[in-house]
């Protein structure tokens, strides 16, 4: 077995440890898996996180921008339930596992996420040559409610808590955002619910 595959292998046993569950998706030798979570904090929304774990072999930008953007296709076509956008979001987190990569990529893989109604891309890069992890490390505002969620599955994925995840650059702006957003959202579903105690109590 390649460091390559045994890469994979564990850390598909850290997802399926942490409540993913294998999924098919219509993409060629990719180890996929999925969860879902809903939170009041991310405004009342169900979030569906695929992990796409794969292997390619030889490399370069244009590959990894089609290995992403497949992944992200495969995960709208695999979700199911709710259209996006209507209370339900979607995050494709796509891992890419080589021996060594080179500076463009690296600095391909270190990019901000693009922006997609509904759903959020993700890409990461893992060297097993020496451990190396490349992603985009700022802060993020579109979807930054989900931005400490996806931040703890990547370092889920790669098994270390120190390594290179959304937001560990960035000084916590988005999130600190979301927050406040999310604590008036909070208040006005309350307010509104006393309102309407009120009114039936009359």
């Amino acid at each position: 077995m390649s460091a390559e595959s045994a890469w994979v292998r564990a850390a598909a046993e850290r997802l399926r440890g942490a409540g993913y569950r294998d999924t098919s998706l219509d993409v060629p030798e990719v180890t996929a898996l999925r969860r879902a979570d809903f939170r009041v904090s991310w405004f009342l929304t169900r979030l569906h996180t695929f992990v796409l774990l794969v292997t390619p072999g030889p490399l370069d930008v244009r590959r990894a921008a089609e290995l992403v953007a497949e992944g992200v296709g495969a995960a709208k076509r695999a979700k199911g339930g709710l259209p996006l956008g209507f209370q339900t979001g979607l995050a494709a987190l796509t891992v890419v596992v080589v021996d060594e990569a080179t500076d463009d990529l690296r600095a391909w893989f270190a990019l901000r996420p693009a922006k997609m109604f509904g759903a959020f891309p993700l890409a990461l890069l893992v060297e097993t040559s020496t451990g190396r992890v490349t992603t985009y490390t700022g802060d993020v505002y579109w979807g930054s409610a989900y931005q400490s969620f996806l931040a703890e599955q990547q370092h889920l994925v790669t098994g270390d808590a120190g390594s290179a995840a959304l937001g560990g650059a960035g000084g916590g702006r988005g999130q600190a955002i979301t927050t406040v957003y999310a604590v008036v959202f909070v208040l006005a579903i309350l307010m509104a619910f006393a309102m309407l105690v009120l009114l039936l109590v009359r």
